[in-house]
């Protein structure tokens, strides 16, 4: 209910808050794939080692996006030297400790015959970019930087369903004459790697109707093949809503219980998002 923006809900009392150290070192990792069965077996490998804070999977659109700051000359140069598949890890902690830490991700590497580097190519100060990023984070402004219009699409899945996704979604991409290199992916790893957040996005040009639309389409069909296939919409916006209600109808019917309650006179979103 309140991932599903109904609007102000009540009134907070109490709250769980986090604390983290303020480590001295904090050291950015890149290990680069061609391909999604290899990097799921990696990640897997990595996350039993307990030894990152912060752990994403970017493909080369959205990582170079994510990193550009000359724009668009950094964007392309970036996308062109960037592998397929980039995954990211930050270590943090006492000096010493990242040191020991970096040892184990490299044994990690050593055995599945892959590289692990400290940047990218070409960008020497992608770490600190990276750092930069998770601390004040541009998130969208960056996404739009593209085209215009960022439409990503917010799930999650197992590990075991991320090639078919990508092979769905880059096979309606091809419907629709989208280039598939022009969409952008974005996976955070859950639970040991066994649930990934799962973010495809499509960008188009605001001012080109026609490409808006078929956008359009594309977006609304993929979303539409994924809830059918399994993946989990925790924040079911209004174009997603009925779809992903009718794939859990004793959920939707509990959702609607606590609505009468919360909100008894359905003030808050009236008819939007599929609880009438």
């Amino acid at each position: 209910m309140f991932l599903g923006a109904q609007g102000t809900l009540g009134v907070v009392t109490k709250a769980a808050i986090t604390v983290k150290t303020l480590y001295k070192t904090a050291k950015v990792f890149f290990v680069s794939f061609d391909n999604l069965t290899t990097m799921a077996e990696a990640v897997r490998r990595f996350l039993r080692l307990e030894v990152t804070e912060e752990v994403f999977v970017a493909n080369a659109h959205y990582l170079s996006l994510f990193l550009a700051k000359k724009w668009p000359d950094e964007f392309k140069q970036l996308k062109e030297k960037c592998a397929p598949w980039t995954l990211v890890m930050v270590a943090r902690g006492e000096e010493e400790e990242v040191e020991l830490k970096a040892l184990d991700l490299e044994d990690v590497v050593s055995s599945l015959n892959l590289k692990i580097e400290n940047d990218l190519p070409d960008l020497t100060d992608a770490g600190e970019r990276i750092l930069s990023e998770i601390s004040y984070p541009m998130g969208s402004l960056n996404q739009n930087r593209y085209k215009g219009g960022w439409n990503p699409i917010f799930c999650y899945t197992t590990m075991g369903n991320l090639s078919s996704f990508y092979k769905l979604i880059t096979t309606a991409a091809k419907k629709y004459k989208y280039p598939s290199g022009d969409i952008g992916f974005l996976m955070l790893p859950l639970n040991h790697g066994a649930t990934f957040y799962f973010e495809p996005s499509f960008y188009r040009d605001l001012k080109d109707g026609e490409e808006s639309q078929s956008v359009e389409k594309l977006f609304l069909e993929v979303s539409s093949r994924l809830i059918h296939e399994g993946a989990f919409f925790d924040r079911p916006y209004p174009l997603w809503a009925k779809k992903v209600y009718a794939h859990a109808s004793y959920y939707h019917s509990k959702v609607k219980e606590i609505k009468k309650v919360i909100d008894p006179n359905n003030i808050m979103n009236p008819g939007k998002l599929a609880f009438e």
